[in-house]
């Protein structure tokens, strides 16, 4: 899933741009758990239509970084919304899928993190050095 995520950023970003690619990271880093709380929150105030969209929007941000399994995850979530299920039980098995699936992602988005910022670095120190600024 590493080699995906990465893969998918630079298509977006450009094999050269670490720094967009690390700030789309980072968004996700930080925006996924908002996402997850408002899924949690809407389905135990049973607002089917509150699930629906956090999931829709986990789905789109999970899927443009190549999180294909977890995107699949949140889209049977909005799918089963979208077709007017109700059952909460139903829908809490749904729910505790994607909670169980995103410590996977959650890793493979620290390393992503990890090895892009290892490069940012080496960037940067070539570019001092090659300036002659020092490391």
């Amino acid at each position: 899933m590493l080699n995906d995520m990465l893969e998918m950023l630079r298509d977006i970003a450009g094999d050269d741009d670490t720094d967009f690619m690390l700030d789309l990271l980072e968004s996700y880093q930080s925006h996924t758990p908002v996402l997850l709380a408002a899924i949690e929150a809407a389905h135990s105030h049973g607002e089917v239509a509150g699930i629906e969209k956090a999931a829709h929007q986990l789905k789109s941000s999970s899927a443009m970084l190549g999180c294909t399994a977890f995107s699949v995850q949140c889209g049977d979530l909005e799918k089963a919304c979208k077709a007017g299920e109700t059952d909460l039980p139903t829908l809490a098995a749904l729910v505790e899928t994607i909670q169980q699936g995103y410590p996977a992602v959650e890793t493979v988005l620290d390393a992503a993190l990890r090895q892009l910022r290892k490069t940012q670095d080496t960037s940067l120190s070539w570019s001092r050095n090659g300036l002659g600024l020092g490391a």
